[in-house]
C-alpha cells in the first residue's frame, strides 16, 4: 500500500512511503514498513524546483513497484 501524508509539523510538507501488507491477516502487528525511506517534498517550493520532483517521485515510485514486485516473486518460487 502506497501511503500519501503529511510529514513533520508542516502541513506543507508531504511524504509518500509504502507499508507490507502482506502478513496483515496473519498477525496485525507484522505490519511494517517497506524497508525504503519516505520520500518527502514541499508544496512551498518553486515550480521548477516542484517539476524536477516529479521525475524523483516517478522513480520513487518504481522502486517501490519493483521491490514489492521481486517480493512477491521470492514468495512464489522460494
Amino acid at each position: 500500500m502506497i501511503s500519501i501524508h503529511h510529514y513533520g509539523h508542516d502541513s506543507s510538507t508531504l511524504a509518500i512511503g509504502a507499508i507490507d501488507l502482506s502478513k496483515i491477516y496473519e498477525d496485525s502487528s507484522s505490519e511494517l514498513p517497506i524497508e525504503i525511506e519516505p520520500f518527502t517534498i514541499s508544496l512551498e517550493t518553486d515550480d521548477a524546483t516542484l517539476e524536477k520532483s516529479f521525475d524523483n517521485i516517478k522513480t520513487y515510485l518504481q522502486d517501490i513497484i519493483s521491490f514489492s514486485l521481486a517480493q512477491i516473486a521470492s514468495e512464489i518460487n522460494p
